[in-house]
């Protein structure tokens, strides 16, 4: 039989975190379904040897802890179908941007965090394959979001996301080394075949058993005897047979909201403060990026081999803007705005029918000068930044009407 894992199964569960770096319960409600691979990655940190040795080789590093890890994938944002309810990834816009704010009846709006809010982590879950992996102390750190009006694949409305996180817990495929009689005696600690398929406190179903559809949390593994005990005051109290599976738990994977197409809305540029606009017709794809530019110190002394949830720093963040035009008279205005420095106010709408649309209020943007090219048709390729006013936290907001 072919046991290979399908690159098809990627699926994550995310939710914010009430105690920083303290994994938290996450259910079905949870759950976003990417668009393309997922990557997880936390490297051990590396020490050299630095003895002098009668070698010319390299000699063996010391490795006692862990870097911070970093995580990405691409997702849709859908939208929930109704005025004043979060998106279906609304959880990865509140992360990046920091506030959410809902309306009920309404509409949603998603605003940059001002310098006094604390960073907010996440627990994600993800399942890739045969594998799951928890994740605890996650940061969004940045995000792409493209609006085109084409054919493209990135015409429906969603982002590339990545960021960071300080500990994961992974869960292989395994199966029972002697058949539990959990009726009879219920059971903390049971045996497999090798236990290095798990790593750290994972969640796990034994058998045909997920401890009431919540998972079993594993305390301490010994890969010496491959035994794993759980949680205190777990047990398994069910029977399971010699060489049943062992494997990751994960909640039930939904999938629900409304896809956004870019093509629908007018892109609109404000000259005067947002007192007028003026419809761009000719808007062929543009795109928000934002970039929180947090780093982590994993300097801090906690007496874990894991990085702190302390040790996120802050950073300036950035919010490029890009627009992309067929050249029609009024795209000379651009080289004006380009010379003199003009704030440009950029409404960037997607979505066609309320509770299933959205738009990105830029406030003040400044562009360079434009590029042009093409044959039949020239084009003009405008780059941006989008800064703070001085009201401050409010380069950009995006809201789902």
């Amino acid at each position: 039989m072919n046991n290979a894992a399908s690159g098809k199964l990627q699926v994550l569960w995310m939710a914010e975190e009430t105690e920083p770096g303290v994994p938290v319960d996450l259910t079905a409600a949870d759950c976003i379904i990417p668009t393309g691979d997922i990557s997880v990655k936390q490297e051990r940190a590396k020490n050299k040897d630095n003895q002098k040795r009668y070698t010319l080789g390299e000699v063996e590093e010391f490795s006692k802890f862990f870097k911070i890890g970093e995580w990405s994938f691409p997702a849709y944002i859908k939208a929930s179908g109704a005025l004043g309810t979060a998106p279906i990834g609304g959880q990865l816009l509140k992360g990046l941007m920091g506030t959410e704010t809902i309306n009920p009846s309404t509409d949603v709006r998603y605003k940059q965090r001002a310098i006094t809010d604390k960073i907010k982590t996440y627990t994600i879950l993800f399942l890739i394959g045969l594998e799951t992996i928890l994740v605890s102390g996650a940061i969004v750190n940045s995000g792409s979001f493209p609006v085109t009006p084409g054919e493209d694949d990135d015409a429906i409305i969603g982002g590339a996301f990545s960021g960071l996180f300080c500990q994961e817990r992974r869960a292989g495929v395994d199966y029972l080394d002697g058949a539990i009689s959990g009726t009879t005696t219920p059971v903390s600690s049971f045996t497999v075949k090798d236990a290095r398929k798990f790593i750290g406190k994972a969640k796990i179903i034994v058998g045909s058993d997920d401890n009431g559809g919540l998972g079993y949390d594993i305390e301490t593994i010994d890969y010496t005897t491959n035994t794993i005990t759980l949680k205190t005051s777990q047990e398994i109290a069910t029977d399971q047979a010699d060489e049943a599976v062992v494997k990751g738990w994960t909640p039930a994977i939904t999938e629900s909201g409304y896809a956004m197409h870019g093509r629908f809305g007018i892109l609109q540029v404000s000259r005067d403060g947002g007192s007028t606009y003026k419809n761009v017709l000719w808007a062929n794809e543009s795109s928000v990026e934002y970039n929180n530019n947090i780093t982590h110190n994993n300097k801090i002394k906690n007496n874990s081999e894991y990085p702190d949830v302390n040790g996120y720093h802050k950073g300036t963040r950035e919010v490029p803007f890009k627009l992309s035009e067929t050249f029609v008279p009024d795209s000379s205005l651009y080289y004006y705005d380009a010379k003199t420095g003009s704030d440009l106010k950029v409404k960037l709408p997607f979505g066609s029918v309320a509770g299933k649309q959205g738009y990105w209020m830029i406030n003040k943007l400044k562009i360079d000068t434009p590029d042009q090219s093409g044959e039949e048709e020239r084009t003009a390729e405008i780059n941006g930044k989008c800064f703070e006013t001085d009201s401050y936290d409010d380069a950009v907001e995006l809201v789902f009407d």
